[in-house]
């Protein structure tokens, strides 16, 4: 049973830190590893009620989710995920959001939602450039980027805020230079601000409207905060200085977040139920519905509450993207939608369907609807929703009728049979319905089994009180599949996306064959690795988790293996000879050869980042030659 953040300790005076300490306290004689939660303490002197409730939540998380993380690292989580929850994000992309590590320039998250719906990483199409995806996003998409800086302390200084605006500074302009940033900067905060920079190059033309979110986080009382004119200054000084460097459209907001105002934060849910109102009377059949709902009713269904902005994570389980107005088919809707004249909406429109978990009557004509997902009619409600908002749309064309079909069922497979057969249309490809395959709903009962959750489609987890720790995301294994059974590290590291996109790699890695087994053993290399990376002793040899990550895993297995080439590794016949405990020195071995390859590619290449370095072919021949000698 793991102790409160409060228990076991007794408080002792610091000078400069006067209402709040750190303690840490020596271990009990016992043998076995040490339960942080046992050895490190956060310990309030005279706590108010908002720290003591603040405290008990990061416990609460720590205990669920990091176990054995220190409190500064698990506090950057759970900052990452209340403070982006807006958005929707699930666990693996708040995890990917927090920088960690020296030299993160005081920024301890960081992340960039589109259209408040879409978390973007490294090779998501907008990022990468992709000409498709740019032209299909609309004008004036909205760009939310949040900035966390979070200190598990119950004192408020404002150096942090200098040292934050010092960073933006040089990290936020797109023609900002990766090598020279790589002098003072871990490769973590490169990468995810360079997915802003990246971003905003690519978009300049069309106006997008940037809004930048940036918090400070400590645990001190909101009340320290009255009349303290520097921290107010800087926090000025910081809003200004992030303004000059965006378009005259965006917005630019610092809060300086204290224990209060946390556990406000923390206080505010999402909606999980929502409620539709039909326009007349409609079909029942076993807690599934049909009817005609009016496009104003639908509107305020699909929108956040203040109906500026579409409501996060609706649309997750929808398997194609919005395609943009442009295209031939939205840009009819659309036309149909600004047209005051012609047939009644939903004459011309196949309609929308939603699946939830639980429906419940709201007399007369409405509907409950339990964690509701539009599974079909993405590009519909997309494109209504632009036009309304561009104040395109009559308003005798909101009281024209959209059809709704609404159905009720928590079955795995009954929602994965209606996701496929609402999508089964020639506009998509084979590979956007890799969730509701046989193979990874194998997958997915085999981790089960093992104590592993494999998250086939984002927030399959949420409420269910699965740690986070244990969830493996689609994504993810797939980057773990190419980097050791494929042995391309070097894939893996810059295109994680790129497996469920090309078919014949998709069938290397997830054709029927495959054995579940050879999954579950690279998550657990993996899991391996990068407990092992985290260590003081790694971050002696080489302190650069984001670029060594992949690469330590394919050379531990083949060192392990005493296969020295990809061909002879043979994941699916030799992954049973991995031992579940990590080899340690047999780690820092590897990650020792990492870094000797790696400074002398360096050496020989002086004006490489070492973004292109990890992200390049060579230094992955001449690792894999290293580890042969």
């Amino acid at each position: 049973m793991h102790r409160g953040l409060f228990d076991g300790l007794e408080s002792r005076e610091l000078v400069d830190r006067p209402t709040y300490s750190t303690l840490r306290a020596e271990p009990r004689h016992r043998s076995g590893p040490v339960n942080r939660l046992e050895v490190e303490r956060a310990v309030p002197q005279s706590p108010t009620p908002d720290q003591a409730v603040l405290a008990s939540a990061l416990n609460a998380y720590r205990a669920q989710e990091m176990v054995d993380a220190p409190l500064g690292e698990a506090f950057e989580h759970f900052c990452g995920q209340e403070l982006t929850k807006q958005f929707g994000l699930s666990a693996g992309e708040v995890k990917k959001g927090v920088i960690g590590g020296s030299h993160d320039g005081g920024v301890d998250g960081f992340y960039v939602v589109i259209n408040e719906s879409e978390v973007l990483d490294i090779d998501s199409p907008l990022v990468l450039g992709d000409k498709k995806a740019l032209q299909s996003l609309p004008q004036n998409a909205t760009v939310d980027v949040v900035v966390i800086q979070s200190k598990w302390t119950g004192a408020w200084q404002s150096d942090p805020l200098t040292r934050l605006r010092d960073t933006l500074e040089k990290t936020l302009p797109f023609h900002a230079e990766e090598k020279a940033l790589e002098l003072t900067l871990n490769s973590s905060i490169i990468e995810r601000t360079g997915i802003f920079r990246r971003l905003y190059e690519n978009t300049l033309t069309k106006f997008a409207r940037f809004r930048f979110h940036i918090d400070y986080v400590t645990n001190g009382p909101d009340e320290h905060l009255v009349d303290n004119h520097d921290a107010e200054g800087k926090r000025k000084a910081l809003e200004a200085a992030v303004k000059a460097l965006l378009p005259a459209n965006a917005t630019v907001e610092v809060r300086l977040l204290g224990a209060r105002r946390m556990c406000e934060i923390i206080a505010t849910t999402p909606a999980t139920t929502s409620t539709l109102r039909f326009n007349g009377p409609f079909i029942r059949d076993n807690l599934s519905f049909v009817g005609l709902v009016t496009l104003r009713d639908y509107l305020d269904f699909i929108r956040q509450e203040d109906g500026q902005e579409l409501r996060p994570n609706i649309f997750d389980s929808n398997v194609r993207d919005f395609a943009g107005s442009k295209v031939q088919v939205n840009a009819a809707i659309r036309s149909t939608l600004t047209s005051a004249e012609g047939p009644t909406f939903w004459w011309l429109n196949n309609g929308v369907t939603v699946l939830c978990d639980a429906a419940q009557d709201a007399p007369p004509l409405s509907v409950s609807l339990t964690n509701p997902l539009v599974v079909n009619g993405l590009q519909t409600s997309n494109v209504l929703h632009e036009a309304q908002r561009d104040g395109d749309v009559p308003e005798e064309r909101l009281s024209h009728g959209l059809l709704v079909r609404i159905i009720t069922s928590s079955d795995e497979n009954v929602r994965d049979g209606v996701i496929a057969s609402t999508n089964r249309q020639n506009s998509i490809q084979p590979n956007q319905l890799h969730a509701t395959e046989k193979q990874h709903r194998d997958i997915e009962a085999y981790f089960k089994t093992q104590g592993w959750y494999y998250e086939r489609r984002k927030h399959q987890y949420r409420g269910t009180g699965t740690p986070g720790s244990r969830i493996v995301a689609m994504a993810d294994l797939s980057q773990y599949m190419i980097a050791i059974a494929l042995a391309r590290p070097d894939d893996a590291r810059a295109r994680p996306q790129s497996v469920l996109s090309n078919d014949k790699l998709y069938q290397t890695i997830f054709g029927d064959g495959v054995d579940r087994e050879t999954y579950l053993s690279s998550v657990k290399v993996m899991a391996q690795v990068d407990a092992y990376l985290r260590t003081d002793e790694a971050k002696a040899i080489f302190d650069d988790f984001t670029n060594a990550r992949f690469y330590v895993a394919i050379g531990y297995v083949m060192r392990t293996l005493k296969a020295y080439s990809p061909e002879k590794i043979k994941w699916d016949k030799n992954y049973h000879r991995i031992s579940d405990a990590a080899d340690t020195m047999r780690l820092g071995a590897t990650l020792s050869t990492l870094k000797a390859v790696y400074d002398a590619h360096q050496e020989a290449h002086p004006t490489s980042t070492r973004d292109q370095i990890f992200k390049g072919k060579t230094l992955k021949s001449a690792f894999f030659a290293a580890l042969a000698t």
